[in-house]
């Protein structure tokens, strides 16, 4: 199977945030080191000792342990083998040594039967996690586990309803600060109540990827043209650059930010396509 587009961009965005993150720890590494070095000197003290590698121990509560949260926890890879699991009722488990992941709620991670391409990316994240675990670097998990544990079924769960109905609510508050519209266009109550007719048709996977591609661009008509197939991601990912674009041509570019927040929504965006992509 070939990987679709919105796969290509996540790959492009996370490989470029990979990149950012390591020359702000080899930054942020020698700020360290010399810093100490002055202190050491001023105060006449031995040398500091620096170490290469830095061993993090979890200070964390408890929290329900299942192979998600495990890997969480202890920030460190400790399996062997990704493998997808179809079920008879053709959903797919994405397991780890054979055990299934499992939402932060402790419900299996189950994905639905024309949705594939998205078990398939869940996987390559954790196949492609090293010996630390970089919770960043698992997108897909974290959407598809929003979209099981807060929207799914709400017909059969109140607390899905009412968790649907509170962030729908919120989302389209962003309409009449759109990023899209200079902030200062407020939307008349008709055009919202068209959108909303459409948004509360969508199931649960859409409305995560609203949720999701609506809090990175700060616009909820891009977000809606993202979930709708009128944007692909790129386009969305440059529609939500536009005033920073602006301020870019006036003042400059900060190396290691703009262009940092820029391949995260790329990321962002990407993942909420690929969440949506079907197989037929």
């Amino acid at each position: 199977m070939n990987a679709p587009p919105c796969a290509r961009l996540l790959q492009s965005a996370t490989s470029a945030l990979s990149s950012a993150a390591t020359r702000r720890t080899a930054f942020h590494s020698r700020t360290a080191a010399s810093s100490l070095v002055r202190y050491a000197s001023t105060v006449g003290g031995p040398k500091p000792l620096i170490p290469n590698t830095l061993d993090l121990k979890s200070g964390s509560p408890e929290v329900k342990v299942n192979e998600s949260t495990r890997a969480e926890v202890s920030l460190k890879r400790f399996w062997k083998t990704v493998g997808i699991m179809q079920q008879s009722d053709g959903s797919y488990w994405v397991t780890l040594d054979g055990r299934p992941l499992r939402t932060p709620s402790g419900a299996r991670l189950a994905i639905p039967a024309d949705r594939k391409i998205l078990a398939m990316l869940i996987a390559n994240e954790w196949e492609n996690q090293n010996q630390v675990l970089k919770v960043p670097g698992l997108p897909m998990t974290s959407l598809a586990s929003r979209a099981l544990d807060g929207f799914h079924n709400p017909k059969d769960h109140e607390s899905d309803v009412d968790v649907r109905e509170g962030v729908v609510n919120e989302l389209f508050r962003y309409l009449d600060t759109d990023t899209t519209l200079g902030n200062k266009f407020k939307q008349d109550e008709k055009t919202k109540q068209v959108l909303r007719k459409i948004v509360d048709t969508w199931d649960a996977w859409q409305i995560a990827a609203l949720e999701r591609a609506t809090y990175s661009t700060k616009s909820f008509l891009i977000a809606f043209a993202l979930v709708s197939g009128r944007l692909t991601a790129d386009q969305a990912s440059r529609a939500a650059q536009v005033e920073v674009s602006s301020q870019i041509e006036l003042w400059g570019e900060v190396e290691d930010t703009h262009d940092v927040d820029y391949q995260d929504i790329r990321r962002q965006l990407g993942s909420a396509v690929c969440m949506l992509a079907k197989t037929t």
